[in-house]
């Protein structure tokens, strides 16, 4: 090119520098990129493993996660490691996500399958749960950990009797572990479906002359996984009459947590009602509380209803539970109100109780005969009690009541109650 053509010379020396050197950053750049691209996603998720376990700071753990997946969309640790950081940040919907993802590519990855056990079980989807750990087991047969988190699932899901036969297998290969030998001799108590039982009611009156009252009944007791079934005979003597009544009773499951409670009761004796019919609802309630709903209905020389209400909860071992009736009759409305305690000890028949109230319950055994008479009345009483179980299999309860009753209006009297229960189970 000509310099005498100076505007064109002029215009070629001040862009052919920077188009040639522009071209050469760029690439620079890119190269420069490209290499930092195929470590980067292991740097990033060094970052953040280190940021999880060491410095625990999971949420930016998880931002370094997502970096890192947005570079290696596939790579599989990033989203093993983004389900445990979404567990520990309780995310669980997240979580199950991103492992999914890792079993859809790996189905037998034990830490994704390990995860996806916890969170199930969390959820309550125990069937869920179980699937992941039958498939766990096929590629780790025998785990010692895996079966005792399965014996801990069957026994959620009601399925004591599966839980018991693992949990004797696992002990008898592993004779020294004194707890797993512990827990398969509770699994082995509570997988014997049937009971019998008897129990017997003695009431004594200060009043003079009057005469005690004698209660004895015998029953049987069936459980399933859908519910506990029982049929009992009354036997009751008092000095002006005996007799005997017949009852049946349920506590049929309605899901994981609602239940219901029913008896049907018939008696040709006069010391009985005649007909007794009872049903109540029993909902879990959102924080652990349990609410009721139900009616009694019974008929000896005239029909009454009663209509009950209740809401009970867990505090560690404890339980609380306020319950009251309220039955219409003629212009009155008779009202009954009760407050129990339990102090729960080693299983679910081990406790001691305290109970308090006032008024009178249909749900009172010993006096429900005089429940006609009663309701018009006022009365408070407690009781004191407990039960245990003796000899593995077998369940002794005693419990005692003080009841200060008004038999007319105005005058009361004090009646002592002493009540004992046996069973055995088998």
């Amino acid at each position: 090119m000509k310099k005498d053509s100076y505007p064109l010379y002029k215009i070629y020396r001040i862009w052919k520098k920077p188009i040639s050197l522009f071209t050469l950053v760029l690439f620079v750049c890119m190269y420069g990129n490209l290499q930092a691209q195929q470590i980067s996603s292991d740097d990033l998720l060094k970052q953040a493993i280190n940021e999880t376990n060491i410095k625990k700071d999971y949420p930016k753990a998880i931002l370094l996660s997502l970096k890192a997946l947005k570079i290696s969309p596939d790579y599989i640790d990033i989203h093993l490691l983004l389900g445990r950081l979404y567990i520990l940040t309780d995310k669980p919907e997240d979580a199950k996500s991103e492992l999914n993802i890792v079993l859809k590519k790996q189905p037998y990855n034990p830490d994704a399958l390990n995860y996806m056990i916890n969170l199930e079980t969390i959820s309550a989807n125990y069937k869920m749960a179980l699937d992941y750990i039958d498939t766990a087991l096929k590629v780790q047969p025998g785990s010692k950990e895996l079966l005792i988190k399965k014996i801990a699932l069957l026994e959620k899901s009601a399925q004591v009797k599966a839980a018991y036969t693992i949990a004797d297998s696992l002990s008898k290969k592993h004779p020294d572990d004194a707890k797993l030998k512990e827990m398969t001799k509770d699994l082995y108590i509570r997988s014997l479906q049937n009971r019998v039982g008897i129990s017997y009611d003695y009431t004594y009156f200060k009043k003079e002359g009057k005469e005690p009252w004698n209660l004895s009944s015998a029953y049987y007791i069936r459980e399933e996984r859908f519910g506990t079934f029982l049929g009992r005979v009354n036997y009751a003597d008092r000095s002006y009459d005996k007799g005997w009544q017949f009852e049946i009773e349920g506590y049929p499951k309605h899901g994981k947590l609602n239940y219901s409670f029913f008896n049907l009761a018939y008696s040709s004796a006069a010391i009985f009602p005649k007909y007794r019919v009872a049903y109540s609802y029993f909902a879990s309630l959102p924080k652990g509380w349990e609410g009721e709903l139900g009616m009694r209905y019974q008929y000896s020389n005239k029909n009454f209803i009663s209509y009950a209400a209740s809401v009970g909860k867990y505090v560690g071992n404890y339980w609380f539970n306020f319950r009251t009736f309220i039955t219409p009759d003629s212009n009155k409305v008779s009202q009954s109100y009760t407050l129990t305690s339990r102090y729960y000890l080693s299983t679910r028949d081990d406790y001691y109780t305290i109970i308090a109230g006032t008024g009178v319950s249909p749900d009172d055994r010993t006096g429900n005969f005089q429940f006609s008479d009663r309701i018009k009345l006022h009365s408070n009483h407690i009781s004191i009690g407990l039960q245990h179980t003796i000899w593995a299999q077998n369940i002794l309860g005693i419990l005692g009541t003080w009841n200060n009753q008004e038999y007319v209006v105005g005058q009361r009297e004090n009646e002592f109650d002493i009540f004992l229960n046996f069973q055995h189970r088998f």
